[in-house]
This record gives C-alpha cells, structure tokens and sequence, in this order.
C-alpha cells in the first residue's frame, strides 16, 4: 500500500521523470510513459527499471519459444498438433 507521502509520476523509457502534480505531461515527449506511485523522482525511476527488466525477461523467453518451435522439429511437431482451424 502506498505512503501517504507517496506521489505519482510520469516516468518515459528515456528515463524522463515528471511529478503529476506539473498538470500536464511535457510537450516534447511522447505518450509511453508509465505512471508510477513512489516517495521521490528517483524511486520512481528505479521502479521503472525493474517493472522493465521485468517486462524484457518475459519478452525474451517468448521469443525463445518461438523460435524453438520455429527451428526444431520438435518444436514444428508441437506447432502441428496444437494449431486449430478457424472456419
């Protein structure tokens, strides 16, 4: 739960921290900013990063799947048996 001296924040990939509380986001940046709940810009921006490591480890394993099942034949056999037609 968070403190009640929490705030909010916009925090963009690039690492650009913006309290809410500034009104509206910066007219320069762009709309993927995730808006997190921390007690300062630099909690904020650590929570981001590990949200986002977070993120890229499940990417990463996905795209390792995927081209198993691409390259293999057992990955291929698999594909096979769990593909469904849609009519």
């Amino acid at each position: 739960m968070p403190d009640s001296d929490d705030g909010t924040y916009r925090v963009w990939p690039d690492g650009t921290v913006q309290s809410t509380e500034d009104g509206q986001p910066h007219s320069w940046t762009s709309d993927d900013f995730m808006v997190i709940t921390a007690s300062s810009e630099e909690e904020a921006l650590a929570l981001s990063k590990k949200m986002n490591g977070k993120s890229m480890r499940t990417q990463n394993a996905a795209v390792a799947a995927i081209q198993f099942a691409l390259e293999t034949d057992d990955g291929m056999a698999f594909l096979r048996c769990h593909s469904t037609r849609v009519a």
